[in-house]
């Protein structure tokens, strides 16, 4: 059985860290909808949970698949706001 990302959750994470409160707001998730994404996501390993109850947010887990990780780390091109002024 191949499995999915929880709405989107895991590619916030692969950028920096996600907390329940953000992916329930991002997701458009009731808080028990997002509780259950962030559970099954640290089951599968996809997400680590880091510190305690109210400053608990996740991180990259080891698992976390690289579809969808790829690119979301890269560095972007800044570009110059005063070029060309």
């Amino acid at each position: 059985m191949e499995r999915r990302a929880p709405a989107d959750g895991a590619q916030r994470v692969a950028a920096d860290h996600l907390g329940r409160a953000t992916h329930q707001a991002d997701a458009e998730l009731s808080e028990q909808q997002a509780q259950r994404d962030i559970r099954e996501m640290v089951r599968a390993s996809w997400l680590a949970a880091k510190g305690e109850a109210q400053g608990r947010y996740y991180t990259a887990g080891p698992d976390l698949p690289e579809d969808i990780t790829h690119g979301v780390r890269e560095p972007r091109q800044l570009r110059d706001p005063y070029a060309g002024h």
